[in-house]
This record gives structure tokens, sequence and C-alpha cells, in this order.
């Protein structure tokens, strides 16, 4: 099983490579990255875009060991990112104002890292589960994190 799970994993990706389409979308994303965010991305801003791919790879990793890989689930999944990279931006450029931008676009993108954390975790413990793998630990993190979000999210709320 873990060999045609590879095997699928792999035959995805050489098609992604392979594709000029894809490497069309690529190029162009990389060069909308470059023009947005300048040469050098702020620690923030590299950390929303690992977790974003984690929680992709993940999120991923478990839909082919279930056998659960869909069109419809691929696209909530590219739909999930392309709403995150909106959100990605918009905290980037805020962070470029100097009036509002730092406390906005840090905020911003520290509820993002947050529900990214959140997301990956999430991911790695469903894997986990699934191979029965205990990580006691997993669960009240989580929990943590998204008690954490939900009192910086209610302290903004308050001073509205």
């Amino acid at each position: 099983m873990v060999q045609e799970i590879l095997i699928d994993i792999k035959d995805l990706v050489v098609k992604l490579f392979d594709s000029p389409a894809s490497k069309i979308v690529g190029a162009f994303l990389i060069g909308i990255v470059q023009h947005l965010f300048g040469p050098h991305l702020l620690p923030v801003h590299t950390a929303i875009i690992i977790l974003i791919a984690c929680d992709w790879i993940f999120g991923l990793a478990y839909a082919v060991c279930r056998r659960e890989v869909s069109s419809e689930k691929s696209m909530r999944g590219v739909l999930k990112l392309t709403l995150y990279g909106g959100v990605f931006i918009v905290s980037a450029q805020l962070a470029k104002v100097d009036i509002v931008g730092p406390l906005l676009g840090g905020g911003l993108a520290g509820v993002v890292v947050v529900t990214e954390a959140v997301s990956v975790l999430e991911n790695i413990d469903r894997l986990a589960q699934w191979k029965r793998i205990d990580l006691p630990f997993l669960q009240p993190l989580v929990r943590f994190l998204k008690q954490r979000q939900a009192e910086y999210i209610q302290r903004g709320e308050r001073s509205e």
C-alpha cells in the first residue's frame, strides 16, 4: 500500500512539473511575489508561506493515504490557498504603510500564522490517528492555539 501511495505522489509531482501551464503559472506567481514583497520577505511572511505549504502537503498526504483525493476536495483546497494568498498579500501591503500598517499588517499576519499552524497540526494529528501513532500533546496544543487566537480576535473586536 505504501508503494502505491508513493507512486501516486510521484505521478502527481511529475505531471505538475511536466506541465507547461504549471511552469508558466509558477513563473508568473514568482514574479508577482517579487513585485509585491521586494527582494526580502519579512519572517512572518516566510512563516505564512511555509505553513500554507505544509498545510497543503499534510492535507494532501492524508487524502492520498486514505484514497480520498477528489476534485471537489482539491478545488476546496485550491480555493483556500487562494483566499489565504489574498489575505497574505493584504497583510504584506498593510505592513508597508507607516501610519497603521505595522499594527494592522502584523495583526492580520499573526491571525493567518496561527490559523495555518492549527490547520497543519490538525492534519498531522489526523495522519497520526489514522496510523495509530499516539501524539498526546497535539490536541492540547491545538486547543491552546485556538483559545489564544479567539482571545486575540476578541480583544480586536472590543477595541473597535
